[in-house]
């Protein structure tokens, strides 16, 4: 992610500022350990930072900087979710296909063929409002990651964050492969849902 000139945030809506989380995975014992010490927080780490990576850079840089760190991971994770999110939605949109998330159902109500198209109807402008508020998110947690990393580069020497930087990607590309596989699952089931219906529409004619 390039670096931006610079380091205003774009606000986020309440309840979606990232708070710091408990280090994933040991610090590591064999005595063989690799030259540079950020490589450590290759060892026993899911997705995050691990406790001794978290106190060298303590030590190194102060509190705050690990708290930037954490940041900087997590908008990470996030920025993989929003644009999965944007990728599932836009392609059940351009289908007329309704995940079963956005959905609207009236159980008090005689499921009329009217009836049952305004839901329809409700249900497609959930999703495209959803469609919308995840491309906001996208840009808002992209913008915030690009001032992040301005601010780290500021504080960090080249080859500690150039390290930073790559154990960051990795964590992105793993989460971001992990939601992309369960999206797909779920896009394949809602193929096999409508050509189903689809079918049996047809078949009452």
């Amino acid at each position: 992610m390039a670096a931006v000139s610079t380091g205003e945030e774009v606000s986020l809506p309440a309840g979606d500022e990232l708070a710091n989380t408990t280090p994933c995975g040991a610090s590591d014992t064999d005595d063989r350990k690799p030259n540079n010490p950020l490589e450590q927080s290759r060892v026993n780490r899911k997705g995050g930072l691990n406790q001794e990576l978290r106190e060298r850079i303590k030590q190194k840089y102060q509190a705050k900087t690990v708290n930037l760190l954490v940041r900087y991971n997590k908008l990470g994770s996030q920025f993989a979710d929003f644009s999965n999110n944007v990728a599932f939605l836009s392609r059940c949109a351009n289908m007329s296909m309704i995940p079963k998330l956005h959905r609207v159902y009236n159980h008090e109500v005689r499921n009329t063929r009217v009836v049952v198209r305004i839901l329809d109807q409700c249900s497609y402008k959930i999703l495209m409002a959803d469609l919308d508020h995840n491309r906001r998110r996208k840009y808002q947690v992209r913008k915030n990651r690009e001032s992040v990393e301005h601010r780290l580069r500021e504080i960090m020497s080249e080859e500690d964050f150039d390290e930073i930087q790559k154990i960051c990607a990795e964590n992105e590309e793993q989460h971001f492969s992990e939601v992309k596989e369960k999206q797909r699952r779920e896009f394949s089931e809602l193929v096999e849902e409508y050509k189903i219906n689809e079918t049996a529409r047809y078949s009452d004619h």
